[in-house]
C-alpha cells in the first residue's frame, strides 16, 4: 500500500516544488523590473519615483545595492537624514566599497550638522538675537567655509550695527568673486559713509 501512495506523493511534491520555483523566479523577475524602473527614474531626475520603485524591489528581494541606490537618491534630493539612514544600512552589510561609502556618510553627516547650524543661526538672526545667530554662522563657516555664510554673517553684523565687523566680512566675501559683487560694493560704500 505504501508503494502505491509513494508515486502520488512524489507527484504532489514535484508540483509544489515546481510552483515554488516558479514563484521564486517570478519574484526575482518582479524585483529586477522594479529595480530597473527605479534606476531609470533616478537617472532621469525623478528621485521620489525611483525611491518608491527601489523600495518595492527591496521588499521583494532585499539586496544591499538597493539600499545604496536609495541612499544616493535621497542625497540627490537633499534629504540627508534618509540618505544617511540608507547608507548606514548599506555599510552594515559590509560591502567591498564600505570605506568609500563611509567617507560619503561622514560627508553627509557633516553637511547635516552644518545645515542645522545654519538653520539655527538664521532663525536666531530673524529673532534679532545677533550674538547667537552670528556665532552659529561663524561656527558653520569654520567647519566648512562657504561664501554664502560670509555674506549672511556680514548682513547680520550690519543689521546688528557692528559696522567694522560687517565691513571686514563683506570684504572677505568680495574676495570670493561673487556674482553680486556690485551690490556688495554699494553696501560697503554705505557702511564706510556712516
Amino acid at each position: 500500500m505504501r508503494s502505491k501512495r509513494l508515486p502520488g506523493v512524489l507527484v504532489v511534491l514535484a508540483l509544489i516544488l515546481g510552483l515554488a520555483g516558479s514563484a521564486l523566479a517570478d519574484s526575482k523577475s518582479d524585483a529586477r523590473r522594479y529595480f530597473t524602473r527605479g534606476m531609470a527614474a533616478i537617472d532621469a531626475g525623478r528621485y521620489r519615483e525611483g525611491i518608491e520603485q527601489l523600495r518595492s524591489a527591496y521588499a521583494i528581494r532585499p539586496h544591499p545595492n538597493v539600499l545604496f541606490n536609495i541612499g544616493r537618491a535621497y542625497a540627490a534630493l537633499g534629504d540627508l537624514p534618509q540618505a544617511i539612514q540608507n547608507f548606514e544600512s548599506y555599510v552594515a552589510t559590509r560591502p567591498p566599497d564600505a570605506a568609500r561609502v563611509q567617507s560619503t556618510l561622514d560627508d553627509l553627516k557633516t553637511r547635516l550638522r552644518l545645515r542645522r547650524l545654519v538653520n539655527r543661526g538664521m532663525k536666531a538672526i530673524r529673532r534679532e538675537q545677533w550674538n547667537e545667530g552670528i556665532g552659529l554662522l561663524e561656527q558653520a563657516y569654520r567647519i566648512r567655509p562657504h561664501p554664502n555664510l560670509l555674506f549672511n554673517i556680514a548682513r547680520a553684523q550690519e543689521d546688528a550695527g557692528r559696522r567694522r565687523e560687517a565691513l571686514s566680512s563683506y570684504r572677505a566675501y568680495l574676495r570670493t568673486k561673487p556674482e553680486d559683487a556690485t551690490e556688495v560694493r554699494r553696501r560697503i560704500a554705505k557702511l564706510e559713509a556712516r
